[in-house]
């Protein structure tokens, strides 16, 4: 049965917001919810006692649907308009792990390639992002479910090392790619696949962009020696440092196309609280289901907002919805 909190935001103009737990399949540890379309429907995947994921698809009424894994491990990662979700399935004889579509029936399909990895977002038109191989890992884009994978590029004398996280409608991919001073750059590839390094914040050497949106606007983690900050770039590739409570410990995993801004940060009592950043900055703390620690991984145009948080001991998938 679905546990649901409702709380006030931290901001007094904001509506209370209802959370709620949207289970596992019978018998499982953990679950997490990773992407959530307009309408509600979302997609993630649970974590059976042997420790083996399999992916999930909730319907908008909160009902689950367990996805074709052809082997003991898949996960799911991101779902589109059409009801496309990709994602990563371990092949029948428990090898390798690859890239994979789920189409609307729940067939599951291996994305095309000769490469472990995995699907990571897909957009409207089907345009499908992720990573093939295994170090140096190289990002990727699949302009439909029969091509083969075009490589990105990576930034000059990085390794080859990059992901390609998210794609908006444009055709806009965002990911990081390492360059020649050994960190990690976040980095758009426009639709042509031309790449371009996002500013990293000063104090800052490792960055992640995680999720875009249709304006452009891009979000994701930049990391310190000691911690982490949940970072916003503008269109020109500008970074602004987003607040946190007070602990250099924070990261940004999801925004609408409104603006609204969604991820995890820690408080000075060490609990990781999902978050949610207001089109100009303001943080707002995520209630729980009763645990210490949760993390908000997307939020859709409706305000809805997917992610985890602790209950009992472990972490459940967790819904959180304007109320009214």
């Amino acid at each position: 049965m679905a546990v649901v909190v409702t709380v006030a935001t931290a901001s007094p103009a904001s509506a209370a917001i209802v959370t709620t737990d949207m289970g596992t399949t019978p018998g499982d540890t953990f679950s997490q919810a990773t992407s959530v379309r307009d309408d509600g429907v979302a997609v993630g995947y649970s974590t059976r006692p042997s420790g083996w994921d399999h992916a999930l698809l909730w319907n908008a009424s909160g009902a689950i649907t367990e996805l074709a894994t052809p082997g003991r491990r898949s996960a799911a990662h991101d779902i589109n308009d059409d009801g496309v979700v990709v994602g990563e399935a371990e092949s029948a004889e428990h090898e390798v792990t690859y890239p994979v579509r789920w189409e609307v029936t729940g067939a599951v399909t291996r994305l095309p390639g000769d490469s472990t990895g995995s699907a990571r977002g897909v957009n409207d038109d089907g345009v499908i992002v992720g990573l093939v191989g295994d170090y140096p890992q190289s990002p990727v884009r699949w302009e439909n479910a029969s091509s083969r994978p075009t490589p990105l590029a990576t930034l000059p004398g990085g390794n080859d090392d990059g992901i390609a996280y998210d794609v908006n409608n444009d055709g806009t991919v965002v990911g990081y790619s390492q360059g020649s001073d050994g960190n990690r750059h976040a980095v758009m590839w426009d639709a042509a696949g031309v790449i371009g390094r996002l500013d990293t914040p000063p104090g800052h050497q490792d960055c992640f962009a995680h999720g875009i949106n249709e304006s452009g606007l891009i979000v994701g983690t930049c990391y310190t020696d000691s911690g982490s900050a949940a970072v916003r770039w503008d269109v020109t590739g500008a970074a602004a440092v987003l607040p946190a409570f007070g602990t250099p410990e924070a990261g940004a995993t999801g925004v609408s196309d409104a603006g609204l801004i969604v991820g995890y940060a820690l408080d000075v009592d060490g609990r990781t609280h999902a978050v949610r950043w207001g089109a100009y900055g303001t943080i707002t703390r995520l209630a729980t289901l009763g645990g210490a620690h949760g993390v908000a991984t997307d939020i859709n145009n409706s305000g809805t907002i997917v992610g985890r948080t602790m209950a009992n001991g472990s972490f459940r998938a967790t819904r959180w919805r304007n109320a009214g």
